[in-house]
């Protein structure tokens, strides 16, 4: 079991503080806050919602109320700062629910602007922390109905909707707009489980190949309307429904293939990109194409070289009128090796879009010149505040760095369209914006797979100290290189220092078999040179590295894996030694996980 937090349309009634929290149904106007000490609880007093201590400060979220270690199961807005604990959870007059601080500022958690109070209640866990939004308006009408609901596959909507769930089967979809009165229509997208509600005219149908996007269209079998006291049944013809609907959709396909017809007609015309007809590859891209020539007068004749990699050179550049400062990528070896990655990271990156990943805006296909255009981070890199820097990092703000990269790396290698290996993770390419955020950079050596591709076969790519004993092996690679990589990088943002170093002792010139060593000895605070730390967030984050830089690829977390330990949501065993020939391998992920990629 989880629990839900619904807002429902219900009748207005006050409730006291003591009936928060007590009583499952919330009224407008309700808090609770951590000076109090309050929260409510669902009918069975088996969850409870409200404010709890989390980190340096407080977070709103639901836990176990019936046993006695209480247990967190959701968290909201998770990747944001924590309250402090003046922070008030208002279950607003207007219908919001929000958390209020003494300076004035406000966070949303849920919006529902037209109910009247909320109430906890027990469902299966698919429903944990989901918001879910009802109206007594459309259900009080003077009619009685029956509905059925029909399934349109593979087509897609000019969307507005009213209400959007998240994290939903395609079932829980359908049921949720059967049951929910105002909706008329959903669209369900397998993808990232979002179930959107509509309601009805739909505008705007299109075909969408890929079967990604399901329509659920609620129907009623029977109308009776009482007017004046007498009734009179209309019957709504499905057939002819049924029928239009189809003949809307068919019309639409036919409009949309006519559009693309004419678009690759004047695309083939073109003098820039007239060597692609053959490959359909510009429909793909839907990023901005410069020339080569706007690209050299953006970069001054590409005099500001700001950085040089394995397969090009980063110089900076204004565009835009000289508005947007951008970096613009140049590739190299472009016979041998550059067509192929400009394509691959083109056709990737353009489709991705994280916080924590840098933003790919525009390409240059012209001629034998390949070029990126990416938004420009002016910080410079991790690596340069780690180990070139007077101005060290403090520890918050390190573990900061490790979520957001290990995020970042979770929407690679299983939320982003066309599944991605970086190949290179290393603090050189993570990227550092003007807030602090990390962002994972430099594509040039991803390798890519589809979506009936888990492991690939291809020659070494990335930088010593990082790379993966599978590389060295000839062994398929999966997205547990970049975890092995990863681990490398955390343990190097720990310690401030590069992963292989020659002027210090010898038992500490390997980095993690010097972090193993440590946690063996219980002698952990030699790893940090300045920073005081609580031991037990210390050797969370020690075990977290190496159980991902353990030789077997089986035995190293997912990347979702990763974050859950590093959040302390999970618990992490104690890893055995990094260097298989040194310790028997001992995976501790399930048989299920270790197929995971």
């Amino acid at each position: 079991m989880a629990l839900v937090l619904f807002l429902l349309l219900l009748p207005s009634i006050f409730f006291t503080t003591e009936a928060q929290i007590r009583d499952s149904n919330i009224s407008l106007g309700s808090s609770c806050s951590p000076t109090n000490n309050s929260y409510w609880l669902s009918a069975s007093r088996r969850f409870g919602f409200g404010v709890y201590p989390y980190g340096n400060g407080f977070s709103v979220g639901i836990w176990y109320e019936s046993i006695p270690q209480k247990t967190v199961v959701w968290t909201a807005n998770r990747d944001e700062p924590p309250f402090p604990a003046d922070a008030t959870l208002l279950l607003s007059t207007d219908g919001r629910l929000v958390v209020q601080q003494k300076q004035g500022q406000e966070t949303l958690i849920a919006n529902a602007s037209f109910a009247s109070s909320a109430s906890m209640l027990d469902s299966g866990p698919e429903g944990l922390g989901m918001p879910k939004i009802y109206s007594a308006d459309a259900c009080t009408r003077k009619s009685k109905q029956s509905f059925d609901v029909y399934e349109l596959s593979s087509v897609t909507w000019e969307e507005d909707p009213y209400a959007t769930l998240q994290e939903l089967s395609k079932d829980d979809c359908r049921e949720e707009c059967f049951r929910n009165c105002n909706c008329e229509v959903a669209l369900y997208g397998s993808a990232r489980q979002i179930c959107k509600m509509l309601k009805l005219p739909l505008r705007y149908g299109r075909r969408r190949l890929g079967g990604r996007w399901t329509t659920f269209v609620k129907i009623g079998t029977g109308v009776r309307t009482i007017v004046g006291g007498k009734g009179k049944k209309s019957e709504v013809r499905m057939d002819i429904f049924i029928t239009g609907i189809g003949s809307l959709t068919l019309a639409f396909f036919v409009l949309a293939s006519s559009g693309i017809f004419i678009y690759r007609h004047r695309i083939q015309q073109s003098r820039r990109v007239s060597d692609l007809r053959d490959n359909g590859f510009v429909e793909e891209v839907t990023l901005k194409s410069f020339t080569y020539e706007e690209l050299k007068h953006a970069t001054n004749n590409f005099t500001d070289n700001i950085g040089k990699g394995a397969f090009g050179t980063v110089f900076r550049g204004v565009i835009s009128n000289g508005k947007k400062i951008v970096a613009i990528k140049r590739l190299e070896k472009v016979v041998a090796e550059g067509e192929r990655e400009f394509r691959n990271e083109v056709k990737a990156i353009g489709q991705t879009h994280h916080k924590n990943l840098v933003q790919l805006l525009g390409y240059c296909y012209d001629g034998t010149n390949r070029l990126l255009v990416y938004e420009y981070m002016r910080n410079g890199s991790l690596a340069d505040f780690l180990f070139r820097s007077s101005l060290k990092i403090n520890w918050e703000g390190r573990i900061a760095i490790i979520l957001n990269i290990a995020r970042g790396i979770f929407y690679l290698h299983e939320e982003c369209e066309i599944r991605i290996i970086h190949c290179d993770i290393k603090p050189e390419n993570k990227l550092m914006d003007d807030k602090g955020y990390a962002k994972i950079a430099d594509f040039g050596l991803a390798k890519l797979l589809m979506p009936n591709q888990s492991k690939t076969y291809t020659g070494i790519r990335g930088t010593r100290g990082y790379v993966a004993p599978e590389w060295h092996r000839n062994l398929p690679i999966t997205v547990k290189a970049d975890v092995y990589s990863f681990g490398i990088m955390l343990f190097e943002i720990i310690c401030c220092r590069r992963n292989v170093e020659a002027d210090v002792p010898d038992n500490e010139a390997v980095l993690v078999n010097w972090v193993y060593d440590c946690l063996k000895a219980n002698e952990l605070e030699k790893l940090l040179q300045e920073d005081e730390v609580e031991k037990e967030k210390l050797e969370r984050v020690v075990k977290v590295g190496l159980w991902c830089t353990q030789d077997e690829p089986s035995s190293r977390p997912s990347m979702k894996k990763v974050i859950l330990m590093l959040e302390g949501t999970v618990n992490v065993p104690d890893p055995p030694c990094p260097t298989s020939f040194l310790a028997p391998h001992r995976p501790y992920l399930s048989s299920a996980e270790n197929n995971e990629v």
